[in-house]
């Protein structure tokens, strides 16, 4: 229970540090057309990091969340 109240009170923050941003359809679109080009070139890599939010490692498991960012969600693994 404290990790989701920690985890709720860093969501705020991140959503009260951009409280304009809508997500459109528009957005959604370029960001799916430069996932496809990546793709297309080959880049499998960079279209992982992209994609990729975090990966957590325990003893016996290893979960990947995933999800989509505009601003280059997994450009630091």
């Amino acid at each position: 229970m404290v990790r989701l109240k920690v985890r709720k009170m860093e969501l705020e923050e991140i959503f009260s540090m951009s409280p304009d941003l809508i997500l459109t359809k528009e957005m959604i679109a370029a960001k799916l057309k430069k996932d496809a080009q990546h793709l297309q070139e080959g880049e499998i890599e960079r279209l992982i990091k992209a994609c990729i939010a975090k990966i957590y490692t325990h003893s016996d498991e290893v979960i990947i969340t995933g999800g989509v960012s505009l601003n280059g969600c997994g450009e630091g693994i």
